[in-house]
């Protein structure tokens, strides 16, 4: 676990330089910069084996080089991922490489809507850390990959630039299909939540939550075989979400009116948590409300920025870290994707 904490505390200490000269963009393409290339670089020298189905994607990509284009579409995974695979194989069979690449894919998304839209960028990739969407990276790389370039097309929702974001869109499906869940996105970017839709969005979510059982049956007709009713009692990380959401409602008229395009963060991140609903049934759900809930790393610097207090603001800001990174600690105790302890491929 060492080096993971080691690597929070480097990022804190860039964050701290970078906050001493915080008008200079400079500083902070820097910051962000070598931020996000440790995380890539922390995920592209592990050893082959850490993440609980790395085996599983190795024994792929070595089985690729038997494998020429036309035969692509009898294995298993999307044509993306198929695609790409097949392409490395081409080139190269050093498993480094192979996870660099699958790393910036996954990760480098996050730098860039940190230097364009985040408030507090040092806060937004500590949340990509400690809500788990990293070590997640680790483990699940053709969702991984998915996840980052549907977070790389929030930047043309902003732009308003519908025919890129479906191109973008199409390249995420290829990665993984589930994908497909965050093609709305871009059309409910403009929604106003007034207090009457908060209360019919709270009345729906109270009638799913009753009735979610049947409701997740009629869904899962339509998704994998696999998504199929669990009873997995996991209410805790569905709890915080829609606590989160609350909070946030709470600012919402002050958040937009310094910053309109929140508005999609906020449609996001309720999206995101409404479909965690179905979290105490489906061991799989998260996986989909993750489309819309890793807006969360944009959504809550957003919210932080409107208090105007200066001395409550210092202490709230301090209260969030020091959250995000206990529940990061929990994280990494609780090794869900089989990334503890880490070890380097020469180890």
């Amino acid at each position: 676990m060492t080096i993971y904490i080691v690597n929070i505390f480097l990022i804190g200490i860039y964050s701290l330089i970078y906050n001493i000269r915080k008008k200079d963009n400079k500083i902070k393409l820097i910051f962000i910069t070598v931020s996000i290339l440790q995380l890539i670089l922390l995920q592209a020298l592990k050893d082959i084996n850490i993440g609980s189905d790395m085996g599983f994607y190795w024994q792929y990509v070595k089985d690729q080089l038997y494998v020429s284009f036309q035969n692509l579409d009898f294995s298993r995974f999307e044509i993306g991922y198929k695609v790409l695979t097949k392409l490395i194989t081409m080139v190269t069979l050093n498993k480094q490489i192979y996870l660099f690449i699958i790393s910036c894919i996954a990760t480098t998304s996050i730098g860039v809507v940190a230097y364009k839209y985040s408030k507090m960028p040092f806060l937004t990739i500590l949340l990509y850390l400690s809500f788990g969407f990293y070590n997640f990276n680790f483990s699940g790389l053709r969702q991984a990959m998915a996840f980052g370039v549907v977070m790389f097309s929030y930047k043309y929702i902003q732009e308003k630039k519908l025919l890129k974001y479906i191109i973008t869109m199409l390249l995420a499906i290829s990665f993984h299909t589930s994908a497909i869940v965050f093609l709305p996105a871009y059309f409910l970017k403009n929604i106003n939540l007034t207090k009457q839709r908060v209360l019919l969005i709270a009345l729906i979510d109270v009638i799913v939550f009753i009735f979610k059982k049947q409701i997740f049956n009629i869904i899962s007709l339509f998704i994998y075989d696999n998504y199929t009713i669990v009873e997995t009692n996991s209410y805790t990380w569905m709890l915080m979400c829609l606590s989160i959401v609350a909070i946030c409602l709470l600012f919402y008229n002050a958040t937009v009116r310094k910053n309109e395009n929140a508005k999609s963060l906020y449609i996001y991140v309720i999206i995101g948590a409404s479909l965690m609903l179905f979290a105490p049934i489906a061991n799989n759900i998260l996986r989909i409300a993750n489309y819309y809930l890793m807006f969360m790393i944009l959504l809550i610097p957003e919210v932080m920025e409107t208090m105007k207090n200066d001395k409550n603001k210092y202490l709230i800001n301090f209260l969030v870290v020091a959250i995000a990174i206990l529940i990061y600690l929990d994280l990494l105790n609780g090794d869900a994707f089989n990334i503890v302890p880490y070890k380097f491929f020469w180890q």
